[in-house]
């Protein structure tokens, strides 16, 4: 019993053994060799301008057929895999493939004629025409949406007698024409960018034109007040000095400054009258003030006061600020006038000699 069951193993594994192994014509073929009947005569492929034939097979019953070639012939490239390519439908033919039984390759019919064919491996095998063998080679790094599209170009282009069309494939005018989307997009981002730089160094340069008149414009200024002051005769000084002195000694002066000490907020009306009241004093002192800069109403309202011989303390409890903001904001004017860093006295010593 034992006997005929190892006898059984033996046959059925010499059974398997014999059966020949499937395979299959499905999938994309790419050739790369052809060996010729003449004595040492054979051609590799893809040639030396990039071209191949290759097969599309679906299944074992229909293939289409084509020659695809690079676009840049002489280089070495996997037509399988490079970007541009172009291609020149050929056929679409009926196969057939039958397993055989026992030992022995299958038997191959392509449209009708018996075509030997042996399968070197899964990937590889010949196929032999009018005493030529074709060697083909499995082509599984060619992407789904390349196979559909030129399976695609060669149903609706069948090459006629004497009739080449190539074709370019799709997906390369699609990255041919993303890349000059792409390019077009940079070219334009990179214009626009061109266009903001040149708008902010001229913004630059004319603000630095600007910056550099109004220096000179003011420098000019402030030596005009100092010549004004050396040149100014002595009966014009004394004059000065004299309508100076009594306006401090008038009854409006000692009454604002009695409401200023008693810590009397002052109306827009007093600020007004004051103003005006200055102007007889010192009628150019307004005017030469915001030809010098630009003056915000608090600045403008503490150079009255140094003019009035106002204490800081005094034009901080007036103006509802601290003492320190209102030595910055006299600091800060020193600076814009004169460009250079100098303390709230040296402000105060200008306002009083204009």
């Amino acid at each position: 019993m034992l006997l005929a069951a190892l006898v059984c193993v033996i046959l059925a594994g010499c059974s398997r053994k014999s059966e020949p192994d499937k395979y299959s014509l499905s999938g994309v073929w790419i050739m790369t060799h052809a060996e010729y009947p003449v004595p040492e005569l054979s051609e590799d492929f893809p040639d030396a301008d990039g071209k191949t034939l290759c097969r599309i097979y679906e299944g074992d019953s229909v293939f289409y057929e084509c020659w695809i070639r690079t676009m840049k012939p002489g280089q070495p490239q996997n037509v399988m895999t490079a970007s541009d390519v172009i291609i020149v439908p050929k056929s679409k033919c009926v196969c057939t493939l039958i397993q055989k039984d026992g030992a022995g390759n299958p038997l191959y019919l392509e449209d009708g004629s018996v075509r030997p064919v042996r399968f070197l491996s899964n990937t590889s095998m010949t196929i032999q025409k009018v005493g030529i063998v074709f060697s083909w080679t499995l082509a599984k790094e060619m992407k789904q949406e390349r196979i559909a599209e030129i399976k695609e170009i060669i149903a609706n282009n069948l090459s006629s007698a004497g009739e080449m069309r190539q074709f370019v494939l799709p997906t390369t005018e699609r990255q041919l024409e993303a890349a000059n989307s792409q390019l077009k997009t940079t070219a334009h981002t990179l214009a626009y960018i061109i266009i903001i730089l040149v708008l902010v160094v001229l913004l630059i340069v004319y603000v630095a034109i600007n910056v550099s008149r109004k220096k000179r414009r003011v420098e000019q200024q402030l030596r005009q007040m100092s010549e004004e002051r050396e040149l100014r005769p002595q009966p014009v000084r004394q004059a000065m000095a004299e309508v100076e002195e009594d306006f401090l000694h008038s009854e409006f002066y000692l009454s604002l400054r009695r409401r200023i000490a008693a810590g009397e907020m002052l109306r827009e009306e007093d600020w007004k009258e004051m103003e005006q009241r200055m102007k007889s004093v010192w009628p150019a002192f307004s005017n030469r003030l915001f030809d010098l800069c630009h003056l915000s109403e608090l600045e403008y309202r503490v150079c009255l006061l140094i003019k009035l011989r106002v204490s800081p303390s005094e034009m901080a409890a007036l103006l509802s600020k601290d003492t320190s903001t209102i030595s910055t904001v006299r600091s800060r004017l020193y600076q814009k006038v004169f460009q250079r860093k100098g303390s709230s006295k040296a402000w105060d010593s200008f306002i009083l000699s204009m």
